[in-house]
């Protein structure tokens, strides 16, 4: 699975669309066994148009045909499509990102509440030093128990995937339940959020390559499914174009080349159920905050 692909693709022939999905309410009448509320919901986007952009002169054109035999032109819509994967794969993962961080707050306990609203800038964190136990399976541990909890509170499934840096990558891939992807190369230099295999078959695991390595936030979520509350990319095939121009700058001919596409990044109400932001640290949990619970 492609990382822009845990999103849910659809094409319009114009600027703007709807999507519909299922949504559901608790009933609060109900507290001890609960009743769920289902409703049709509509979402009215309108699409947006992103473009990389790229500049290069004529002389340099010509001389990467004559004396090294390369397509300048081809080189050039190489590296526009490129940067604009490379854009997609961040526009979708700050989503992901700000949906979790949502979640992360709507799960919070009251006490760690009442501690955030005394000391905003506190980050709740899970630890994977404790006693005995291993990083490896405390990461899997949290990593399964938080796929549970997004199951239960979109009550549609558990989370399929997760986004990591390679620091925390390496530890789930020390643990005897990772399955790593066959024949897969990747490269920390790479521009594309890439799988690199998965959890027991179940969690595919995503190295992210523009997170730091000294950046250890998870996010975990779960694949949007065609009409349900998620985050879809609509886009217009139509419209997307490569735009060529010409000036001259030191008398010099500047060629421009622009890539145009027209695009809608959407997130629906409740989406938030899907996902979970944490961040882990690599050390056995201070005193005080065992003192606090926190």
């Amino acid at each position: 699975m492609k990382f822009l692909d845990t999103a849910k693709h659809s094409e319009t022939a114009s600027n703007r669309n709807m999507i519909t999905y299922l949504d559901f309410t608790l009933d609060p009448n109900n507290p001890d066994y609960p009743h769920l509320k289902l409703s049709k919901k509509t979402k009215h986007i309108e699409l947006v148009t992103y473009q990389v952009k790229s500049t290069i002169d004529e002389n340099t054109i010509a001389d990467l045909k004559m004396f090294h035999a390369v397509d300048g032109e081809e080189m050039i819509r190489s590296v526009l499509e490129s940067e604009s994967l490379a854009q997609r794969n961040k526009k979708l993962l700050d989503i992901y990102s700000i949906l979790g961080e949502e979640s992360a707050d709507e799960i919070m306990n009251e006490w760690k509440k009442i501690i955030k609203k005394i000391f905003p800038k506190i980050r709740y964190k899970s630890y994977l030093i404790n006693n005995s136990i291993e990083g490896s399976e405390l990461l899997i541990s949290n990593i399964i128990s938080r796929s549970h909890l997004i199951g239960v509170r979109n009550r549609r499934g558990h989370a399929n995937f997760i986004i990591c840096n390679g620091a925390v990558g390496a530890l789930i891939q020390d643990h005897p339940s990772f399955v790593r992807l066959e024949n897969n190369v990747f490269s920390n230099t790479s521009n594309e959020i890439r799988s690199v295999g998965s959890i027991g078959e179940n969690i595919e695991v995503f190295i992210n390559p523009f997170q730091r390595f000294t950046d250890n936030t998870v996010i975990i979520g779960r694949k949007t499914q065609e009409h349900e509350p998620g985050v879809y990319i609509v886009e217009n095939k139509g419209a997307r174009e490569i735009i060529e121009t010409v000036m001259i700058e030191d008398n010099k001919i500047i060629k421009s080349k622009s890539l145009h596409e027209k695009l809608a990044f959407v997130h629906t109400k409740n989406s938030s159920r899907n996902f979970i932001k944490f961040e882990v640290e690599f050390k056995k949990k201070p005193l005080w905050r065992r003192m606090l619970f926190i």
